[in-house]
């Protein structure tokens, strides 16, 4: 096999989804990548295909899209599955070249997303999370306690009608050292 490296196309790679993203599963979102070039002579990738790793890029199981325009973006559907470590793979579809995202993303199976408590002391915690609330305006609030019944919850608050992610947090006070809260 023989490789040739022309110097000018390049570099090629995908520009998101990035590590601050968060997917929903079901939804479909963009996948884009700078073309750089690749889609003229003397590479002609006309074609590419985009793959999804769960396992922050280890392996590539998941085929997004094949065989579709080497143009830069394509609207892909988000698989019905939750995982934190998430990353595209955008190939040519003929040829040798790839790139893969540059961090682990998220893709969550509800509109509704918790995150990992911060700021924990002895007896508090910030709760943190994000909703998306697909312009109606929408209200969350955390709920919590000793067992998977919960309980407990923060006061109701109005997070706004925005179609994309937002996030809130609550300071939760009053919690009983040496007890596991879910």
């Amino acid at each position: 096999t023989n490789v040739t490296v022309e110097a000018s196309a390049g570099p090629f790679q995908v520009t998101s989804p990035d590590a601050v993203t968060i997917w929903f599963a079901g939804d479909t979102n963009e996948v884009t990548w700078d073309v750089a070039s690749t889609n003229l002579t003397p590479i002609n990738c006309s074609n590419v295909d985009i793959l999804l790793s769960t396992d922050g890029g280890y392996s590539f199981p998941v085929i997004l899209a094949d065989d579709t325009p080497n143009d830069g973006s394509q609207m892909v559907e988000v698989p019905l599955i939750s995982n934190y470590s998430a990353r595209i793979k955008v190939q040519a579809s003929n040829n040798i070249f790839f790139n893969i995202s540059d961090g682990d993303f998220i893709i969550a199976q509800t509109r509704i997303y918790t995150e990992e408590a911060e700021e924990i002391t002895q007896s508090g915690v910030v709760l943190n999370g994000w909703v998306i609330p697909d312009g109606v305006p929408t209200h969350a609030w955390f709920e919590y306690g000793p067992t998977i019944n919960y309980g407990d919850s923060t006061a109701e608050k109005f997070v706004g009608s925005s179609t994309s992610g937002i996030a809130f947090n609550e300071i939760v006070t009053g919690l009983q050292m040496g007890t596991t809260y879910h």
